[in-house]
């Protein structure tokens, strides 16, 4: 594990709270508030970057993609897919969204 300073720790202002990611169930730092999505599930980012490149794969659907929680209705805005996804992968996006429009 990583180890920090109580003096880092004070700078800080403490630890950070922790939580689980809903899909992986590793730890990770709990997100802002304004960073969740409306239904709030906690998920990190490597599962974040994971589903919405295999959401790409499938096609123009992708820009319809849901929260990554099973069954969670709240679908993933295009803000999402440019935080979590390289730039290349952001073009594949942004070429589905245009095509879902014609």
């Amino acid at each position: 594990g990583i180890s920090i300073s109580e003096s880092k720790l004070q700078e800080i202002g403490g630890p950070m709270p922790l939580d689980n990611c809903l899909v992986c169930w590793d730890e990770v730092e709990k997100i802002e508030e304004q960073k969740l999505l409306p239904c709030k599930h906690m998920i990190c980012s490597d599962c974040w970057s994971g589903y919405l490149k295999a959401s790409i794969s499938e096609g123009k659907a992708c820009v319809l993609a849901k929260c990554a929680y099973p069954k969670c209705p709240v679908v993933v805005p295009t803000s999402y897919f440019e935080h979590f996804l390289t730039s290349t992968e952001n073009e594949n996006y942004k070429k589905m969204l245009y095509k879902s429009f014609t």
